[in-house]
């Protein structure tokens, strides 16, 4: 019986991992903290922690000045209620319109990428889906 409860503590462990903290700024100066659930079609989506409540909000990749990878989970005012947040209409996003996303690893190098998707372990490369673990990144920066 030991063992059983010793297998469904590491499963949970293993499924349950926590999210990594992330702070989006967009290109109007606007940024919120949380963290990325995903890239699809031109949309990054990041759940962020206000003190109301916990919000899903999508950021239109063409609107996206950096994404950096830190500490910081939490948002002290409210939700932003501000143009570019919020749902996207996928139908207007063209899918190549991005210029020169560059990735900065912690120490200052420097690596081009067309940012395909970010998880819980990696940021992700095309057009050949170059992997690079998410603690070796410090940021992306948008249009560089």
């Amino acid at each position: 019986m030991k063992l059983c409860w010793g297998c469904a503590i590491l499963l949970m462990l293993l499924v349950c991992r926590p999210a990594r903290p992330d702070t989006i700024t967009t290109t109007d100066g606007s940024s919120v903290n949380g963290s990325i659930l995903g890239v699809a079609n031109g949309v990054v989506k990041i759940q962020s922690r206000f003190p109301s409540k916990t919000k899903e909000i999508w950021i239109p990749l063409k609107n996206i000045q950096n994404i950096e990878f830190n500490s910081q989970t939490f948002n002290p005012g409210a939700p932003p209620e501000i143009q570019g947040f919020g749902p996207a209409d996928t139908q207007d996003q063209p899918k190549s319109n991005r210029t020169g996303e560059v990735i900065v690893f912690r120490g200052g190098e420097r690596q081009p990428c067309n940012l395909v998707d970010i998880d819980a372990d990696a940021v992700h490369c095309g057009p050949h889906d170059t992997v690079y673990p998410r603690n070796k990144v410090l940021r992306i920066v948008f249009g560089s």
